[in-house]
């Protein structure tokens, strides 16, 4: 895991912590990519529209204030992964591998994000943050390729569903 990578799952764990929820989010996972507004990843949405990352972090902080479930519960020491951001920690390793590496980078955390298909259309529904959008912007900002299973079957660029990541 590279250092950007590791830096943000840290966050996003650290984060859990801290609000007593004690369960990662992949809200959480998105606040930390958002934090480090000069990364591949903070630079990619700003490419895709997403003007003002510190509006959008207080956007996405609000969001997780007001969506039920995530209300602080009793000490434990155990730290859980939501459904969602495990899938998108998992889907991450896949990106990695689809761009010719062995490391994840936070940029690939983004791409999972995207390729869930849940969690950027709804906390930014007015922008167009669909997985190929995302995907034009990272391959742009980070210089490198993702080469789909459906590319290297000799189809299209694009994923036929979600599940061809998380599956």
């Amino acid at each position: 895991m590279a250092p950007d990578a590791a830096s943000a799952l840290s966050y996003a764990i650290k984060f859990a912590w801290t609000a007593e929820t004690y369960e990662v989010h992949s809200w959480m996972l998105l606040l930390a990519l958002l934090r480090d507004e000069g990364g591949v990843s903070a630079q990619a949405l700003s490419d895709c529209g997403l003007e003002d990352l510190y509006g959008a972090w207080h956007e996405v902080l609000w969001a997780l204030n007001a969506a039920e479930g995530l209300l602080p519960r009793a000490f434990t020491a155990n730290m859980a992964w939501a459904r969602r951001a495990r899938r998108v920690a998992d889907g991450s390793l896949r990106f990695a591998a689809m761009a010719g590496r062995d490391k994840v980078r936070a940029h690939d955390l983004l791409l999972a994000l995207a390729a869930s298909e849940a969690v950027l259309p709804a906390l930014f529904p007015d922008l167009d943050l669909s997985f190929e959008r995302v995907r034009a912007a990272v391959e742009a900002r980070a210089g490198e390729r993702y080469v789909t299973p459906e590319e290297l079957a000799g189809g299209g660029g694009a994923l036929a569903t979600a599940d061809d990541i998380f599956a």
